[in-house]
């Protein structure tokens, strides 16, 4: 694989949350009066997303060929993704605060955010390398 494969490979990780985010950001914005553009990982979550994609074209995908369900691996590569976001999130950068999610419901988030990250990266994900003509 050469340069613009990985390019295409980024563009299709950095695809959806660079879709989702203005609509969440004015959302929270209209109707909370919460600023997201102030918060560094809140934007850049495209960017960690398209680089978690190369990754794992570019160290996982070469040794996994001989598994039969790759598409599970690369869900489990995504709740890997899911579960560092989160805590870096929550530990780092008080995201939950931000949002007004009370503490109780921040510890129970820690299993729901991998399980949707899950199945962001084994449906979504997995469905925008196609059309960039990857396959899992």
């Amino acid at each position: 694989m050469d340069f613009t494969d990985y390019f295409k490979i980024f563009i299709a990780g950095f695809t959806f949350p660079s879709l989702l985010f203005p609509f969440v950001a004015w959302f929270l914005a209209a109707n909370e009066g919460i600023a997201l553009l102030q918060y560094l990982p809140l934007y850049m979550l495209g960017i960690f997303w398209g680089i978690w994609n190369v990754l794992y074209f570019l160290l996982v995908k070469p040794h996994i060929d001989h598994v039969p369900n790759t598409k599970m691996v690369f869900g489990l590569h995504g709740v890997m993704l899911g579960l560092i976001l989160y805590l870096l999130g929550t530990l780092v950068f008080d995201i939950p605060t931000l949002l007004g999610i009370p503490s109780w419901f921040a510890y129970v988030m820690i299993i729901i955010v991998p399980f949707l990250y899950y199945l962001l990266w084994c449906y979504l994900v997995a469905w925008i390398n196609t059309l960039f003509d990857y396959q899992v």
